[in-house]
């Protein structure tokens, strides 16, 4: 019901069961964040990501695009900087912020000056690669 209810952008329902629920898992917690963010409401999706136990990647990957929705590239970038092992689809959020600015240049420079934590089979990267060019 709670991924529901954020997924119709009903969060004040959302808010209301989640307060409610005996026990919060990742799941509950991430799904506020996703919640939150695909709204456009950062800074609730900012508490709830904060006060998580634990990020995994779709809270990441969550915040990341909210915050390029909003325009917030740089605010995107510093959680970008905080995912342990970024994944295709953390590199797809940021990608998708950067190009939603037009600043798909920015992406190639800070991928290409992080090259030691990109695994250079990857696919993905390499998409990127060729999209940035």
């Amino acid at each position: 019901m709670l991924c529901a209810y954020t997924k119709l952008g009903m969060m004040v329902d959302a808010r209301h069961l989640f307060d409610s629920m005996g026990e919060r898992n990742s799941m509950s917690w991430t799904t506020m964040v996703a919640g939150y963010a695909n709204i456009g409401d950062m800074k609730a999706a900012k508490e709830f990501y904060d006060l998580m136990n634990e990020n995994n990647a779709v809270a990441w990957v969550s915040m990341i695009a909210g915050y390029g929705k909003c325009g917030e590239v740089g605010t995107a970038r510093r959680v970008f900087d905080e995912v342990v092992v970024p994944d295709a689809s953390s590199w797809a959020a940021m990608e998708s912020c950067y190009a939603q600015k037009d600043m798909r240049q920015k992406l190639l420079s800070y991928i290409q000056a992080n090259e030691e934590n990109v695994d250079g089979t990857d696919a993905t990267v390499w998409g990127f690669f060729i999209r940035c060019l």
